[in-house]
């Protein structure tokens, strides 16, 4: 039996380690096993199980990506983690695309003035809202809906074939 998982990539992954939770309700404790090839060609088994360590548990946060490269950050910026960014803009002027013409293809790139905005970045996921007054963004500041069409009510953006960010980093924020 093989100790392999393919998810969507052309990546092969081995188990290597296995973590099991235990828990009466109240209290909980996990212990950390390696996984084991059966002697007899069966499915692999786990061995005896070790206490799970804050230590353990730093390298598996480290290997599974969880730190945020070291980026000096502009004053633009108004929350990083390694799974999401969040900057924002004060108010341009940007080229937009509206249909001129009933046919829908025609697009007049016309260059608009646009309000302070916000943008989040979650994963492949872009989101925007708008901003009242010309000024960062505090935790309590209102944001407002953008003056976008591609944009639902909670601000995502519907990318169609727009370029997606592919990680939350500073270079998904240039245009």
């Amino acid at each position: 039996m093989m100790k392999t998982a393919h998810f969507g990539s052309n990546r092969s992954y081995g188990l290597s380690k296995a973590i099991l939770l235990y828990s009466d309700g109240q209290e909980a404790f996990a212990t950390v096993h390696e996984p084991r090839n059966s002697p007899d060609g069966g499915p692999p088994y786990l061995d005896a199980g070790e206490p799970l360590t804050l230590d353990f548990l730093r390298q598996l946060a480290k290997g599974l990506g969880q730190t945020a490269a070291r980026e000096i950050l502009p004053p633009n910026v108004l929350a990083r983690t390694p799974d999401v960014l969040v900057w924002w803009t004060r108010p341009q002027r940007r080229v937009m695309f509206f249909s001129d013409s009933s046919d829908g293809r025609t697009l007049n790139g016309k260059l608009l003035p646009q309000p302070p905005l916000v943008f989040r970045v979650c994963g492949s996921e872009l989101a925007v809202r708008a901003l009242a007054e010309n000024k960062r963004p505090r935790s309590d500041t209102p944001l407002m809906f953008a003056p976008y069409w591609n944009c639902d009510g909670a601000g995502r953006v519907c990318q169609g074939s727009m370029r997606a960010p592919g990680r939350p980093c500073l270079e998904a924020m240039k245009p």
